[in-house]
C-alpha cells in the first residue's frame, strides 16, 4: 500500500505495483508505470545495495535533475560502479 500511495503522490495515475522479497530478506515494491520504488528491511545494511541498484537502473527524471542532491547522489553511485 505504501508503494501505491507514494506512486500516486509522485504523479502515477494508475500504479501497477510489483513486489518481491530478496534472499537477504529485503522487501521491494516497484510501480512499473512511474518507476517509483520502495525498499525495506530490518537490517538496512542489506537494503542499501538493493536501493542503489534500483536507483541507478531507474535513472533520473526531469524533476530529479532539478534536485542537486539527488543528481549528485546518482553521479556518485554511477562512478562507483565503473
Amino acid at each position: 500500500m505504501v508503494v501505491f500511495q507514494n506512486a500516486k503522490d509522485q504523479g502515477s495515475e494508475n500504479p501497477v505495483i510489483v513486489t518481491y522479497l530478496t534472499r537477504a530478506g529485503v522487501q521491494v515494491g516497484i510501480d512499473i508505470n512511474s518507476g517509483y520504488f520502495h525498499v525495506e528491511c530490518q537490517d538496512m545494511e542489506k537494503a542499501i545495495p538493493v536501493w542503489d541498484d534500483l536507483f541507478i537502473v531507474r535513472g533520473l527524471s526531469e524533476t530529479d535533475l532539478k534536485n542537486y542532491v539527488i543528481t549528485a547522489q546518482y553521479i556518485e553511485l554511477t562512478q562507483q560502479r565503473e
